[in-house]
């Protein structure tokens, strides 16, 4: 570690580096060797309508009531909490039906 110009420090710096990838395809062998993979599983449907709330209130500062309806209506159509972000910005002008047929349609 440089400290002063002309001048070093000798210490040991220890370093971690995290990566997250929805992929593995795309990467090469010699990247992938460098890192431990961990594959998450997806969320379950209780894990998932608790986390939704759980970020809806928390992060988005949304009514537990509000919160709940979205994560229901949610149920089945999606595995994304970003998707229940979404709605939930969009809800106040659209309410949570129009919301959630206009950013997941089919």
């Amino acid at each position: 570690v440089r400290a002063k110009k002309g001048r070093e420090l000798d210490t040991r710096v220890e370093i971690k580096v995290v990566a997250a990838t929805n992929r593995l395809y795309g990467l090469s062998p010699e990247l992938l060797s460098r890192f431990a993979v961990r594959k998450i599983e997806a969320y379950n449907r209780v894990d998932y309508q608790k986390v939704v709330k759980g970020v809806l209130v928390r992060r988005e500062n949304i009514e537990p009531e509000l919160a709940n309806e979205i994560a229901q209506r949610l149920d089945g159509r999606s595995q994304d909490v970003r998707d229940s972000v979404r709605v939930a910005r969009l809800a106040p002008q659209l309410g949570v039906e129009k919301a959630i047929k206009l950013l997941l349609p089919g």
